[in-house]
């Protein structure tokens, strides 16, 4: 696991070039001083992986179970080969008892990793947004921090951000065209039933990337703010809410200002 994820931040130095991408790293990711972290991130872009995976050592990420069949760009076999926790989506139209099973099964494939000694990289948006709001958190897979044998886990939010775009600033708490180079969010979404749904009036992969491609440079923010106090707070539920508090004051966010 150890070359795979050399090989990883390898590649993801050579395609920084490729895109000219540079991040601005802020803070420092916990789980690189031999903490085992799950760093809390803001999602929105399908290329966030490629932004947050440089800094953040030893980590595993979490995705959609469908991205295991990914061959676009061989994501899939390569998301497999770096130990990718897959999750199943927990649809509308399912019976509690079936969600419930799918929320344990989910808790129980995230904890994996720190069993193993690594961290876990999550969006706990479960979804992507335009980059100028924060959506609710999906709070289950922060009731690891509350689970026997995970006293020393460490819940740390982190925020991503586009800082500017062929030298012009972006804006923070707001809609931006800028930030729309490289944001991909859903616009809105069909059920399938059985944990699949599908995307519609979004932008495509191929779309993405050439937006990337003829950027002539991007630069992001990458803030790691500090570790929650998972103690102060009630139960996961609780947790969940002031991370996103605590990503969307940074993000500076008008549903955040006092």
């Amino acid at each position: 696991m150890e070359k795979r994820q050399e090989a990883f931040h390898e590649m993801i130095a050579r395609l920084h070039n490729i895109f000219n991408i540079k991040v601005n790293v802020i803070g420092t990711p916990l789980g690189n001083t031999g903490r085992p972290t799950m760093y809390a991130i803001n999602h929105v872009s399908n290329l966030d992986g490629l932004i947050v995976n440089g800094p953040i050592e030893n980590a595993s990420n979490i995705a959609d179970s469908g991205v295991a069949d990914w061959k676009f760009m061989s994501v899939g076999p390569l998301a497999r080969a770096l130990d990718t926790v897959f999750v199943q989506h927990v649809g509308k139209k399912i019976s509690d008892e079936e969600k419930a099973r799918i929320v344990q099964e989910t808790c129980d494939a995230a904890q994996a990793p720190f069993d193993k000694g690594s961290n876990l990289i999550l969006f706990p948006e479960g979804t992507m947004s335009d980059g100028a709001q924060l959506l609710k958190f999906r709070p289950a897979i922060f009731s690891l921090a509350y689970r026997e044998g995970n006293e020393n886990l460490a819940i740390q939010p982190v925020v991503l951000e586009v800082a500017s775009v062929d030298g012009q600033p972006v804006p923070k708490g707001e809609f931006s065209e800028l930030r729309e180079r490289y944001a991909r969010y859903t616009k809105e979404t069909v059920d399938l039933g059985n944990g699949k749904k599908k995307y519609i009036s979004n932008k495509s992969m191929l779309a993405l990337i050439w937006d990337m491609a003829t950027n002539k440079e991007i630069v992001f923010d990458l803030t790691f703010l500090p570790e929650m106090d998972k103690n102060a707070y009630h139960d996961h539920v609780e947790l969940a809410g002031a991370t996103r508090a605590a990503i969307g004051k940074t993000m500076d966010l008008e549903e955040f200002k006092p």
